[in-house]
């Protein structure tokens, strides 16, 4: 009797927990389906589609960064990819985004050279149903997105750290010296605009040269020697983009006033700009990470194409992240050359 209370006893909760097994071998399946599910919504919205870069120019090491990057990954998401080099001029940016117009890719990555150019050009993209993403370089039209760098919180943090280093509190002479890019360059005007409120608040930061360089190392470097004649008590430089700025730190080398004057730049991360910071050329670089935009931006481009919305109907952005670099932490900086090859990975 004790015996069969006990087995009725224990019958209910045996059969829940072979109902729970028999339902746990289950839920893989389940799971499976929907993996399968989404394996093919993705497939079926992004195999064979076309994305097409128009950088400001290559040959340089951001742009190729980000062009080596971007053609891997759409590559390796079996798309197909196109890119055309407006070497620097606008007039071949504005002419070679028209032609991709014609083309009629289903996602365009641009690159603004000035915040007025492309501004009808991606307007017309959109009305023709092609996804257009502005990369770094923004411009005064709103696109479907945007990846990179917050352009005015970090002209917000370069002038904090300027005025930490070089204002009233710092015994030095508040003296500075802005290289600028390109005068209408989103990453110029909105940089220079932030460095420019932070400055507002200590009257002991004088500006005593702000010329712009055309991103032109050679530039930054004569402009940078003939203000130091006339200012040699400069107490900090900033260029916007560290290939330039790096023109200006070999000006202050030559001056023999490396180390006397701080100079403050920014950049993706690669090679040349970490090299100048473990030389001393560089001592404060803002690093944004080339690398992580150009995948981010892709997939952007994924998650438009995919979305199914009309192109021109919403606007999205990505901020890139960003960290302080110098000497004392380039260890953990992470610094990387594209293979010399060229090959995506």
């Amino acid at each position: 009797m004790f015996l069969m209370t006990q087995c009725k006893r224990l019958a209910k909760p045996l059969g829940l927990m072979i109902a729970g097994v028999i339902g746990l071998f289950a839920m893989p399946a389940i799971a499976a389906d929907a993996g399968t599910e989404l394996h093919d919504l993705s497939a079926k919205a992004l195999e064979g589609k076309t994305i097409a870069f128009l950088p400001m120019t290559l040959g340089a090491p951001l742009m190729d960064t980000w062009e080596y990057v971007i053609r891997s990954e759409v590559l390796h998401n079996h798309m197909k990819y196109t890119v055309h080099d407006p070497a620097w001029n606008s007039v071949a940016d504005a002419q070679a985004f028209e032609g991709l117009i014609a083309d009629h890719p289903d996602v365009i990555i641009a690159q603004n050279l000035n915040v007025q150019l492309l501004v009808k050009q991606i307007k017309a993209a959109q009305a023709a149903g092609i996804y257009v993403i502005q990369l770094s370089m923004m411009s005064n039209a709103l696109s479907d997105g945007y990846v990179g760098g917050d352009w005015i919180d970090q002209g917000l943090e370069t002038g904090r750290q300027i005025v930490k280093d070089c204002g009233k509190d710092s015994g030095r002479s508040g003296k500075v010296v802005i290289l600028q890019g390109e005068l209408t360059a989103a990453q110029n005007v909105y940089m220079v605009d932030g460095l420019m409120k932070e400055f507002a608040k200590d009257p002991t930061i004088k500006v005593v040269s702000s010329q712009a360089t055309n991103w032109e190392a050679t530039k930054a470097y004569d402009i940078t020697t003939a203000v130091l004649q006339q200012h040699p008590d400069v107490c900090a430089i900033f260029g916007p983009y560290d290939i330039m700025t790096i023109g200006g730190a070999e000006a202050v080398k030559k001056a023999g006033l490396q180390g006397k004057v701080i100079v403050y730049s920014n950049g993706g991360g690669y090679r040349e700009g970490c090299d100048a910071v473990k030389a001393g050329l560089i001592d404060k670089y803002l690093d944004w990470e080339a690398w992580n935009q150009g995948r981010e931006v892709v997939v952007m481009a994924k998650a438009l194409m995919m979305s199914g919305e009309k192109p021109g109907s919403h606007s999205v952005a990505s901020y890139s992240t960003w960290f302080w670099v110098t000497k004392d932490n380039i260890d953990h900086a992470r610094c990387s050359d594209i293979p010399k090859d060229g090959k995506p990975y």
